[in-house]
């Protein structure tokens, strides 16, 4: 144990009342122990195997890592064109990094550095999530999500076996690998109240960044708490910023199908010029005005859309502290919000 002030007893039961004196030891029984008396161990005690850590995750049962095939395609993700030229560029690296090193010899004798590591970080709803899926999607890979709740343990040095179970079965798949709100995982060491735990994750999570041979995906809506050595392990980092009107129209066009009936009577400049939305909110939008026009037996319509958008911004507008937003009508959005005084 590297951290002996951090170690963990665990008592039974019976050896805690034997130390508060609620029962006296009989002179012929030898004091107990988890590995005498497994039968005395707490139910909801958490299983120590190696092949638990590596497998089932936190002891509420959040899996570690899940791993998906994505149908997503880069056809299905509206970006700006900037934007979307470096998304492509990622995919060729990933797609012709064997040939950079193999063929052209290119850092084919460092010890490490041979994957390929990139950040994708902005404000919420902004896609990232929806680009990585992409991006796994057009190399034909399976894409393995870390789950921090998941990774995440209390026990000194199980969360760092945790990432190492990940980063092994992510190369034994050639999957891509994913860890959402990386920021949880790789906060800068050092701030706030010391802890030797806390920095071990983070040292060797950047370790395992820096010799894993794939492709490995972060994304963040929080780039500033990130670990400043994180910087020079990145081949690329995206700012994934919200949409303007170009891409909301988009957005909107491309979440609502022309097979949903009423889709041919709907003004999508109009939806896009006029609230102002991210890819995430929109979708919200979207479902919600679906499921009315379900629920009524009616074609999905203007004002449908307009009411669930309105909804949305005076939610997305309380979730930043601004109270003076409210719902007064739902016709245009120029009449259907207000500022109250």
């Amino acid at each position: 144990m590297e951290d002996v002030l951090n170690a963990m007893v665990v008592l039974t039961s019976k050896a805690f009342a034997l130390m508060l004196g609620e029962v006296e030891m009989e002179a012929e029984q030898e004091p107990e122990s988890e590995v005498d008396q497994p039968e005395e161990r707490e139910p909801d005690e958490p299983t120590r195997s190696r092949r638990s850590l590596c497998h089932h995750g936190d002891e509420a049962g959040e899996p570690a890592s899940r791993l998906k095939i994505p149908e997503t395609r880069l056809s299905d993700v509206v970006l700006p064109v900037p934007l979307m030229e470096t998304v492509q560029e990622v995919i060729a690296a990933a797609r012709h990094r064997d040939k950079i090193l193999n063929d052209w010899g290119i850092g084919a004798h460092d010890s490490y550095g041979h994957g390929l590591a990139v950040l994708l970080y902005g404000p919420p709803g902004t896609g990232k999530t929806h680009a990585a899926y992409a991006i796994a999607g057009e190399l034909g890979a399976p894409l393995l999500l870390g789950s921090v709740p998941g990774l995440a343990s209390k026990w000194v040095g199980e969360t760092e076996q945790r990432l190492t179970s990940m980063f092994t079965a992510a190369e034994a798949e050639g999957a891509v690998l994913l860890l959402d709100e990386a920021d949880s995982l790789l906060a800068s060491r050092g701030e706030g109240i010391p802890s030797r735990h806390d920095d071990g994750v983070v040292n060797a999570l950047l370790q395992l960044i820096e010799n894993h041979r794939g492709l490995v995906i972060l994304s963040t809506n929080m780039r500033q708490r990130l670990d400043g050595a994180l910087a020079r392990r990145l081949a690329y980092q995206l700012h994934f910023t919200e949409p303007g009107a170009t891409e909301r129209i988009a957005l909107w066009q491309a979440m609502i199908p022309s097979t949903v009936p009423g889709a041919e009577g709907l003004n999508f400049d109009e939806l896009g010029r006029d609230y102002d939305l991210t890819g995430g909110t929109i979708r919200q939008a979207v479902r919600r005005a679906a499921f009315r026009a379900a629920r009524t037996g009616t074609p999905l319509s203007m004002s449908l859309l307009e009411a669930a958008a309105a909804e949305e911004v005076v939610a997305q507008a309380g979730a930043m502290g601004n109270t003076r937003v409210r719902v007064v009508g739902f016709s245009r959005s120029r009449s259907c919000l207000s500022a109250s005084r």
